[in-house]
């Protein structure tokens, strides 16, 4: 799926706009309480990639419909936690507060 590619690309810059701290916080996040990263992260999201009229990743969200910037950050931060919290990097043990 192309707009899954696309956020792939997006990711470690969405990684690096966090804090070591921040990043370890949002992995052990339960799935529920993404909600509450709608006015950080989210709001990141969407300056930097929601609201650029240019972008690829904004025409495919169009493409499949989506066409709410809250809907689109909102799907980038479940993609972007379910990234980062399939395997812990440590042990290589799958996250129990993710999917």
């Amino acid at each position: 799926m192309k707009l899954y590619r696309e956020i792939e690309k997006i990711m470690p810059i969405i990684e690096d706009s966090l804090t070591a701290e921040s990043f370890e916080e949002f992995k052990y996040t339960r799935v529920s309480d993404l909600c509450f990263y709608h006015f950080g992260l989210g709001t990141f999201i969407r300056n930097n990639f929601s609201y650029n009229k240019d972008s690829i990743l904004l025409d495919l969200f169009l493409e499949h419909g989506v066409t709410d910037e809250d809907e689109m950050s909102a799907f980038i931060i479940r993609v972007f936690h379910y990234h980062s919290t399939k395997y812990d990097e440590i042990s290589k043990v799958r996250n129990p507060y993710s999917y």
